[in-house]
């Protein structure tokens, strides 16, 4: 008689509580030494991971049925802090008046005609990108944000959950319900569930050469440069790099109290009151580059300072203009 186990779901659940129990019973087991571990990877040696993402310097020709252009053009161009609803999704807020919404102690949120919107775009950066703003005097997380771009331009989408139904590359629409303007954060606050059009686009990018600027933001721009600090756990995983014939690798982001702790140019606090919170600003630039969390822990132990990278991503304008990278195909060494 023979008993085929493996063949039955009813014995399935025996197998693993069997299998648990065997498991727990067990000793266990030191990690190897030292020796132990040279010994098994040999002449094994740490490299660059490569993540292969498509770049183009081909505008792109198309967007959905409202620019991501027209659509930022909602937000009045004064407003430091100001929230769009569409009138079909009205806040849980008291009215003061005809679709103007109380919104925490200072500010409101307005119906707009315009919306609900829908756009459609390129994913430029993986989403997992993690954005925080103010919501109605309530503190708010996103997680899973992401950045998409048509040929008007690019814009940040707020999201909660990282769990990542598209990736860069993918032409994905969208419906938009809701925008937030938080100081220099422009985004989608609210949208309906994403529809991939078409997987593996190729991003468009520009060649920048020039520093970073405002008008830049949430558009894709590639720099080649040389790396001066390295991003570390310590400073949320951001370097600092600098032209490339610049020898001076200690100019890059030096903190500074006063001017005269600058070699040369003046020490900049930013929005900052905080006298010890400056950093060094010269006239020979610098450009920041933010890893995001899960390419921090793995790629920076193979860049050095000194490296030349090539950088291609979206730019944020979030304390600085930066750089964004989510996927390790946006760098590469340059010879």
């Amino acid at each position: 008689m023979s008993l085929h186990i493996l063949s039955s779901r009813g014995f399935q659940p025996v197998l693993v509580a069997l299998a648990l129990f065997m498991s727990a019973c067990g000793e266990p087991s030191d990690p190897p030494s030292d020796a132990e571990r040279a010994r098994i990877l040999g002449d094994a040696e740490i490299v660059f991971v490569e993540e292969k993402v498509d770049f183009t310097d081909e505008q792109y020709d198309f967007t959905g049925p409202t620019s991501i252009q027209a659509l930022k053009s909602i937000i009045p161009p004064n407003e430091f802090v100001w929230y769009g609803t569409s009138p079909g999704d009205p806040p849980p807020f008291e009215e003061e008046a005809n679709g103007v919404y109380k919104c925490g102690s200072r500010n409101q949120i307005r119906e707009v005609s315009q919306l609900p919107a829908t756009i459609e775009g390129i994913i430029t950066l993986q989403p997992r990108y993690f954005q925080r703003t103010v919501y109605c005097d309530s503190d708010e997380r996103f997680y899973g944000s992401y950045f998409i771009e048509d040929s008007t331009g690019g814009i940040m989408v707020l999201k909660e959950s990282r769990i990542e139904d598209f990736y860069m590359g993918d032409r994905v629409r969208l419906r938009v319900r809701g925008l937030v303007k938080y100081f220099d954060t422009i985004a989608v606050l609210v949208s309906d569930e994403e529809e991939v059009i078409s997987e593996d686009n190729p991003i468009y990018y520009r060649n920048t050469s020039r520093e970073l600027e405002e008008e830049d933001a949430y558009e894709v721009h590639r720099i080649r440069k040389k790396v001066a600090s390295l991003p570390t756990n310590q400073n949320f995983n951001e370097m600092c790099l600098i032209d490339v014939d610049n020898p001076d690798l200690d100019s890059c982001r030096k903190p500074c109290a006063f001017n005269n702790d600058c070699e040369s140019g003046t020490c900049d606090f930013g929005n900052s009151q905080n006298a010890v919170a400056g950093y060094c600003t010269t006239d020979e630039g610098e450009w920041l580059v933010s890893l995001d969390r899960e390419i921090g822990q793995r790629q920076p132990r193979i860049i050095s300072r000194g490296d030349i990278l090539e950088v291609t991503g979206p730019v944020v304008n979030s304390f600085g203009l930066k750089i964004l990278v989510s996927r390790a195909g946006q760098m590469r060494f340059v010879e």
